[in-house]
């Protein structure tokens, strides 16, 4: 993980890539930080790890060559070599983490009989920044519907253990408010001077 986030930090040396259509290589301006990305990943030849940042190979026969790349691409391939390994990562993780609640039954044929599942639910993931557009405004507004149909599971779910209880006259006094709008659409169609809500009547 500490060598995903370290190439984040890697900087270019922008005046260098000014030799690209020469196929003079770009540099880097931290490579100390190439440095100890290497020795996390086990990485012995640093030079060729350098290499491969700044330049892009093509195998033609038993020949192969290596052109340089302008800063976007990169840029782009340190991205894309973050990203697999953060993906990377977390599959693993997801291999140890099964492999450390595997049960020993599972050996048995008879073990999968019966379905046997655990089910996560992540409902919190309300982001304010400092300017939110409209992508994160649908990734909030989804949120706040799942988490109102989850809250609405358990206030049923709930009601359903009154009356297997016997208090099932309770249920009747219980009140869970449904709320059909949320307040920040509300807000957008109020009315100068008005008290009442207009509705859903967006106007450019």
């Amino acid at each position: 993980m500490a060598a995903v986030l370290l190439l984040g930090q890697i900087q270019w040396d922008t005046a260098s890539f000014a030799g690209v259509e020469d196929n003079k290589a770009g540099k880097i301006q931290n490579p100390d930080v190439v440095k100890k990305i290497c020795k996390l990943l086990g990485i012995k030849n640093e030079e060729y790890f350098n290499k491969i940042l700044v330049q892009g190979k093509s195998v033609a026969g038993k020949e192969v060559l290596w052109k340089a790349n302008p800063l976007k691409k990169a840029n782009d391939n340190k991205d894309a070599l973050a990203k697999q390994l953060f993906n990377n990562l977390f599959d693993w993780l997801v291999i140890m983490m099964n492999k450390t609640i595997e049960p020993v039954e599972i050996s048995n044929p008879s073990f999968f009989d019966s379905a046997k599942t655990i089910g996560l639910l992540d409902i919190f993931g309300f982001e304010n920044f400092a300017v939110n557009n409209y992508e994160q405004l649908c990734i909030n507004y989804v949120n706040e519907k799942l988490h109102k149909l989850y809250i609405a599971a358990i206030f049923e779910a709930e009601c359903v253990e009154l009356k297997e209880e016997g208090l099932g006259h309770m249920v009747d006094s219980i009140e869970y408010p449904s709320l059909k709008v949320l307040d920040i659409l509300r807000i957008l169609d109020f009315k100068q001077g008005g008290a009442k809500y207009a509705g859903i009547k967006f106007t450019a």
